[in-house]
């Protein structure tokens, strides 16, 4: 009796650290992929990450944070989808402030789900849901910020078209696909054969002007063979100089920012960051708006010959500007201040039978994007304001100090 009641115990004790160990070999295999497919995610490489997560997915559908990775996967594949929409919605049902990024057993998702849903709606031609989604993520995120993602939110929201309708021509934004951008790059021979490191702030398969990082400096561009754009900061030889400066990043509102070895040959045996981005259509992906902007409304363009409606545009409005770039004549009214009064001629213009008008901005003549004047514009605006106020702080000093 006392022998079985001993073999009893082994084999009970046996089923029970076979069922633990399993257990854990099931945990260790959720962590590993867990863990490769964010690196595959956080480099751009979605064909790979994708598989991995769905894999992840079949484990545990329940899992909040792992739908909110397959919505973010489906808004970087080439053709909208509408599963973006379908994980991501899923995701954002759990959505909490505390959420952890870097940990894998996390089952919430980020505030950020709204930021993707944003994109997935737009993408989809969802717009009253993707402006909505901009709102919610704005309220949570913080609109105060003003950062990247709170600016890609508004951009996404506005270039939506009606729902699975054409947008108007008046409200027409300049929009070129990155496969039909000229985009010159530089092959970068780094002289030393160690780890160069350095943080990535993002990958994406659009081009995303430098500019739109305007809380961050010294940002390079590196485009890889499939036309993914990575964005990063920093050449250190020390890992732990990078570190430094990752707390400063993830500080700065970028919390899925991560070190990367731009000079690995190993790892990057594609060459990722070897391509620096120089220039986009003639202009250096560094140009910064310096100087006075102001906003006109284009009436039309020509390469070679006039047409006969634009000649005739000559023949019955005042005030028509040319400016040439890459051999296009683009032909304006006006040079307004701001893009309220712009947009009035606009209006204008149309009524006048021009229905193909739209608004434009310039610095000097170099045209730049109508966003990225509005921010310039904006961001000087506030300083001035803080500038004056500043003085009239030191000015009451004085005054007291007189007294």
């Amino acid at each position: 009796m006392k022998k079985s009641a001993i073999y009893f115990c082994v084999c009970s004790l046996s089923v029970f650290c076979i069922f633990f160990y399993a257990k854990g070999n099931d945990k260790a295999d959720f962590r590993d992929k867990f863990y490769k497919a964010k690196s595959y995610l956080a480099g751009g490489t979605i064909d790979k990450a994708l598989p991995l997560f769905m894999e992840l997915y079949d484990i545990d559908s329940t899992n909040s944070n792992i739908s909110y990775l397959i919505g973010v996967c489906y808004t970087e594949v080439k053709t909208p989808t509408f599963k973006s929409i379908y994980y991501l919605e899923k995701g954002a049902q759990n959505i909490s402030v505390d959420y952890n990024p870097g940990a894998y057993l996390e089952t919430s998702s980020p505030i950020f789900a709204w930021y993707y849903l944003t994109i997935a709606y737009s993408q989809n031609d969802l717009c009253e849901k993707a402006r909505s989604s901009a709102t919610k993520f704005k309220e949570l995120y913080g609109s105060h910020k003003n950062d990247f993602y709170t600016k890609d939110a508004t951009n996404w929201a506005e270039r939506c078209r009606s729902d699975h309708s054409e947008k108007p021509i008046a409200e027409r934004k300049e929009i070129v696909p990155i496969s039909e951008q000229k985009i010159v790059t530089k092959n970068i021979d780094y002289e030393t054969k160690t780890p160069l490191y350095a943080v990535q702030i993002g990958a994406f398969s659009r081009l995303v002007p430098i500019w739109k990082f305007d809380n961050l400096s010294n940002v390079d561009a590196f485009m890889d063979k499939e036309s993914m754009i990575r964005y990063v900061i920093g050449h250190f030889t020390y890992v732990s100089q990078a570190n430094i400066l990752l707390k400063a990043v993830w500080k700065s509102g970028y919390e899925d920012a991560f070190i990367v070895d731009i000079n690995s040959i190993k790892k990057n045996v594609d060459q990722r960051y070897k391509e620096s981005v120089v220039s986009v259509d003639d202009v250096s992906i560094k140009a910064k708006v310096v100087g006075r902007v102001n906003y006109r409304v284009q009436i039309g363009a020509f390469k070679e010959s006039i047409p006969d409606d634009l000649v005739q545009l000559y023949l019955r409005l005042e005030g028509i500007k040319e400016n040439m770039h890459d051999n296009v004549t683009s032909l304006s009214i006006g040079a307004f201040d701001d893009y309220e009064t712009a947009s009035i001629k606009r209006s204008e213009l149309m009524e006048f039978g021009i229905p193909g008008a739209f608004v434009v901005a310039y610095n000097y003549d170099r045209k730049i994007p109508v966003d990225e004047a509005n921010y310039y514009l904006s961001k000087n605006t506030s300083e001035e304001i803080d500038d004056g106020n500043s003085k009239k702080k030191k000015k009451r000093k004085r005054n007291k100090s007189a007294k």
